[in-house]
């Protein structure tokens, strides 16, 4: 067959007719572009099956894969041996890399020339040109190491240079296009903060400060930049992804707005990007944020449509990206800790610290209570209905009792401990019970505390202080840093990585009480399932829409298909009597609708409504996956138990709790369980109904907190 008659070559050639401007008919290349890719991608397939695409009118209409396809899936468009190169991503953003493959360069080089030419306004002849970013040589899997080499080879005259370490621009005054990553240009400056640059030096400045233990923003790198001598309005952001081919830049001609906020990533004329509702995939009003989804036709060899992570700013015809992140700074201090006194000594205070706890506790859990009501209705995260059920259920032990018990329990292991005078508490998440948890226990202690409330929810702090007085202070965030040197013990509350980072900052002698990420499970014999058994575990799912660590997010059942089939279907059943859910956000609606569809690219089947307010994965087998919670749970069929701890090796210890039915807990599933990190175990159905002396993670939560001093 001749070139001109193979259908791949052709598609090529109408892509690069589109990059050059010869055409501009987008909508016909991507019409044939969805076509050559289902017929070429089994699970970009199945996902335009479920979504009842059969064929399209143009570019919006394309179904777009969520980013996390790229981490598991082969999503190639032809044939793998013709592979002649594969880029990863940083994995960032996941625990996983995500793989995209290419049976060509030449349009991938092309488009990304052609933007980056038109970005900054490149003369004819050769630039100097100086890349802070590895070379290809040093990084071959790294799409943007790539691209320097192509700008290199491209744009760059003799004197150009990869020199990761900057020290060549101390020794040239001359005008310069400087490459870099936003964390490799920081820290350049940094290093060399008296540097002096030309005022005609340009900047391409890439990438983001997400997941990094610095409070770096980018007005505060182009501080950096200004300080040095660059004019502001040639730092240009480029905004690129390993899942796509082409580029977006927030300036044209060499130069960008002075004012960050009026910067507007515009994508080239080939490539398009909307911004939409995760829910119904709509476009959002303009002025309003949403997730980005991206067409990009020179992906001819992977999926044109590619749905991100990112919340974007719908503008007038193109994209504004943004992103937040919360990170914490402070110093490491010293501190005195308070004179040792005994325990005895608090007897009588003890009832009168049980009394104020239980009232305050009381006030969440009284229908009708103004403090109740007040968080019911006003809470932003979940509808009235779902906040009072949740209260309802998680609150039952939190009384008088269950407080005098959790002493007891406790108690012989406080006999010669330091009790702290103050506590610090960070807390994140939007749960009133882990909120409760993280205040009661050093309020039990005789503490005072610091608290520092979670930014997306301070009403239940806030709430709370009202029903307990005095002993509670509230701070932002420069408050709490600025008084860790009062604290004894800190207690927080939060993801893995912030609590991580805030543990830098403490030290090492001052007790850290940390509760990160952790998820639960349930276990169902197949033969135990009744109506009742799957009433249970639907409540479980659905208490506070399923966003805390004792939610369980996979149902494992042992036994036949046939019986995890009827787990499925009677739990589908329950889960569909629930009240209606609030919208969780376009970041996690977003991520609830890519779970989906991974799931229905796999070939597993998908119970749930439309509206993604429920839904259900029934699979067989693999290790566990979890879900991002909005009352969405995997129904997954294993053999017996040991296959089902074999499946929970993928959650590296992060268990919290596992629910029960069947014939019972033997001795080598509960410990299969507890090495996991579990540290609860009950009956299916009551998951959420942790006490106070639940030993979360594993840790006495009084002991905990407080330090002991061996004397001879």
């Amino acid at each position: 067959m001749s070139d001109h008659n193979d259908p791949v070559a052709a598609l090529d050639r109408s892509v690069e007719a589109l990059i050059d401007g010869s055409s501009r008919d987008l909508d016909a290349v991507a019409r044939a572009l969805y076509r050559h890719q289902r017929q070429h991608c089994l699970a970009y397939d199945r996902l335009c099956e479920s979504a009842g695409v059969d064929d399209i009118r143009g570019w919006r209409d394309v179904p777009a894969v969520p980013t996390e396809a790229f981490q598991r899936f082969d999503l190639r468009s032809f044939s793998s041996d013709k592979t002649v190169a594969t880029f990863r991503t940083s994995g960032t953003t996941g625990e996983v890399s995500g793989t995209h493959h290419f049976n060509t360069l030449h349009l991938y080089r092309k488009a990304s020339m052609h933007g980056f030419r038109e970005a900054f306004g490149l003369p004819a002849e050769r630039i100097r040109i100086v890349s802070l970013i590895p070379s290809a040589d040093g990084a071959p899997e790294s799409s943007l190491s790539q691209m320097v080499c192509w700008v290199l080879e491209t744009f760059g005259r003799a004197d150009s240079v990869v020199d990761p370490t900057g020290d060549c621009l101390l020794e040239s005054e001359a005008p310069a296009l400087i490459l870099g990553t936003s964390l490799l240009l920081y820290a350049f400056f940094e290093r060399n903060s008296n540097v002096r640059l030309s005022p005609e030096t340009c900047v391409m400045e890439t990438g983001g400060f997400k997941g990094k233990q610095m409070d770096l923003t980018r007005a505060l790198l182009h501080q950096h930049c200004e300080r040095a001598g660059l004019d502001s309005t040639r730092i240009i952001g480029e905004y690129g992804m390993t899942e796509l081919s082409s580029q977006w830049y927030d300036g044209r001609d060499g130069h960008a707005p002075i004012l960050l906020s009026e910067r507007i990533y515009t994508p080239p004329p080939w490539a398009r990007t909307r911004v939409v509702d995760p829910i119904t995939l709509e476009d959002v009003p303009l002025g309003e944020s949403g997730l980005l989804i991206h067409y990009d036709p020179v992906n001819r060899g992977s999926i044109q449509a590619i749905r991100t992570s990112d919340l974007g700013v719908r503008c007038e015809g193109v994209t504004r990206r943004f992103q937040a992140s919360w990170t914490s700074r402070g110093c490491r201090c010293s501190r005195l800790l308070p004179s040792v006194y005994g325990v005895d000594v608090m007897d009588t205070e003890l009832r009168q610290r049980v009394q104020r706890l239980s009232r305050a506790i009381h006030c969440f859990k009284t229908p009708g209570d103004p403090i109740r009501e007040r968080l019911c209705s006003e809470t932003p995260h979940m509808s009235p209905e779902t906040m009072a059920r949740g209260l309802d259920v998680s609150l039952q032990g939190w009384n008088a009792s269950g407080l005098l018990a959790l002493w007891e329990e406790e108690s012989p292991h406080l006999t010669d401990a330091v009790i702290p005078r103050v506590v610090g508490v960070v807390l994140g998440g939007v749960l009133p019970p882990s909120h409760l948890q993280a205040m009661a226990y050093p309020l039990f202690l005789g503490a005072r505390i610091i608290v520092k409330p979670p930014q997306a929810d301070p009403l239940f702090t806030d709430l709370f202080r009202a029903c307990y007085d005095d002993d509670i202070t509230v701070v932002d965030r420069a408050g709490w840093q600025n008084r860790l040197d009062e604290m004894d013990a800190v207690i927080a509350v939060g993801d893995d990585a912030s609590v991580r980072q805030l543990s830098s900052h403490i030290p090492l002698s001052t007790p850290f009480v940390a509760y990160g990420h952790r998820t639960a499970i349930a276990l169902v014999d197949g033969d135990a399932v009744d109506a009742g058994i799957s009433e249970g575990l639907a409540r479980d799912v659905g208490v506070f829409d399923q966003l805390g660590c004792l939610s369980p997010q996979e149902v494992f059942v042992v036994g036949s298909s046939d019986e995890a089939d009827t787990v499925a279907w009677t739990l589908a059943d329950h889960l569909a009597l629930l009240p209606p859910r609030r919208d969780l956000g376009p970041s996690l609606e977003g991520a609830i609708r890519s779970f989906r569809e991974m799931a229905i690219m796999r070939g597993d089947v998908v119970h749930g409504p439309m509206d993604l307010s429920w839904g259900i994965v029934r699979s067989n087998g693999g290790p566990w996956t979890g879900t991002p919670g909005g009352r969405h749970v995997v129904v997954r069929h294993v053999l017996d138990h040991q296959a089902a701890l074999v499946a929970l090796d993928s959650l590296h210890g992060r268990l919290s709790a596992a629910s029960y039915a069947g014939s019972g807990i033997d001795g080598p599933l509960r410990a299969g369980l507890i090495r996991h990190g579990a540290s609860r175990i009950v009956p299916v159905g009551r998951l959420q109904c942790a006490p106070p002396n639940w030993p979360h993670d594993g840790q006495r939560p009084l002991a905990a907190l407080c330090r002991w001093v061996g004397t001879q």
